[in-house]
């Protein structure tokens, strides 16, 4: 009867450790697979900001204006291009469309 019991015991202290050590090992898969993934999310991260650079407005700002110049002489060189009228409340003399 003793030895019996003694079997069952040790089957059973087996079997938890059994259990423990898959526990163990799947807990340690998911720690893995969730460093991968923060690390992951990291590198990711920094290839964001080495291709799209915050802090950098005042370079932005200087582009566009270069850009807005650039506009203006490709605009200022086009041939039939009529004057820009900045006051449209003061009255050209000769320009007869004023008063139609």
């Amino acid at each position: 009867i003793l030895r019996r019991r003694r079997e069952g015991r040790r089957r059973r202290r087996q079997r938890r450790a059994q259990r423990r050590r898959e526990h163990r090992a799947i807990e340690q898969a998911q720690r893995q697979r969730r460093h991968q993934q923060e690390t992951q999310g990291y590198q990711l991260r920094e290839q964001q900001r080495r291709l799209y650079p915050r802090g950098r407005s005042q370079q932005r700002r200087h582009e566009r204006y270069q850009r807005w110049l650039q506009r203006l002489e490709q605009q200022e060189q086009d041939p039939n291009r009529q004057p820009t009228i900045y006051h449209p409340r003061i009255a050209i003399p000769g320009d007869y469309d004023y008063y139609s």
